[in-house]
């Protein structure tokens, strides 16, 4: 995908495509941004979108401050073969200790059927799953997620990386908006965080259109205050439901798990409400709303 995306860019003719390249620092002029790049190089903008990760270095720079909440876990990342082929269908499988994925990867030599796993787990769990031998990392796997993808053959390179709510305190100032992992770093069950930063774009987007067609700055704060209002009921709400999906999936209350239990299962006796459910989880909802 991210190939595809920048092939786009070089092909429209219009975007100056800088990499490698470092910013080393950015500040506020009234006018908009001014950029200074590793080698001495300055670059003045009308608009800056940081969208730099979770850890974003520019929006601490910036002096924008984030508020974090720990889920006390973190996320094994790794390739994984399976005897079975996964037919394009993604897996996640919802335990007591949190949620596991295995979602479809193209095939290569050696491994015709792959899958990317995402597991979460304790982070002592994790130090030991990230140290154990790849037959030993496999059987654990195996008796996490079941069989739904037969026996699970080969591992590639493990890693990990802790799991935390994180939300900018800021995300627009004159010329200046703050977008994606940088914005909002979400729990990844589901799948949402992903999700939402391309609505957060489509809806920049939008804006930005509107601001140009009205002869202003594409860094105007009235307009950039209009993408935040725009977007902040589809922030909150998925903030909100990928905050409280996995608690509900560990809690130990049985009423509550048979409750949620026939949730579930509802959801595929009643095809209507499956596909709302699936149309709201891929935003496809949420957009519709906006429109």
């Amino acid at each position: 995908l991210g190939n595809a995306l920048i092939q786009a860019l070089y092909r429209q003719g219009r975007v100056e495509v800088r990499s490698p390249c470092h910013l080393l620092d950015a500040n506020s002029l009234p006018g908009g941004v001014k950029l200074t790049l590793d080698e001495g190089e300055s670059l003045e903008a009308s608009l800056l979108v940081v969208a730099d990760g979770a850890s974003s270095g520019l929006r601490e720079r910036l002096g924008v401050t984030v508020s974090e909440k720990s889920y006390g876990q973190v996320a094994l990342v790794a390739n994984v073969a399976s005897r079975q082929a996964h037919a394009g269908c993604a897996f996640e499988r919802f335990t007591a200790e949190g949620p596991v994925a295995m979602l479809p990867l193209l095939g290569v030599a050696g491994a015709a059927n792959r899958s990317a796993l995402v597991w979460t787990v304790s982070p002592q769990e994790g130090e030991q799953l990230l140290a154990s031998a790849d037959r030993d990392f496999l059987s654990a796997l195996q008796q996490r997620f079941g069989y739904r993808l037969g026996r699970l053959e080969q591992v590639g390179e493990r890693h990990s990386y802790p799991l935390s709510l994180i939300q900018s305190d800021e995300q627009v100032r004159q010329g200046i908006v703050i977008m994606g992992n940088a914005a909002h770093a979400l729990h990844p069950v589901a799948g949402q965080g992903y999700n939402l930063a391309l609505r957060d774009v489509a809806e920049l987007s939008r804006v930005l259109v509107e601001a140009a067609g009205a002869g202003a700055s594409y860094g105007d704060l009235a307009y950039l205050h209009r993408y935040e209002r725009r977007q902040q009921v589809d922030q909150l709400r998925t903030i909100e439901m990928s905050d409280r999906l996995p608690s509900l999936f560990m809690v130990g209350d049985p009423v509550v798990g048979i409750a949620r239990d026939l949730a579930l299962s509802g959801l595929d006796i009643v095809p209507a409400l499956k596909r709302g459910f699936v149309n709201y989880a891929a935003g496809v909802a949420a957009l519709g709303e906006q429109r």
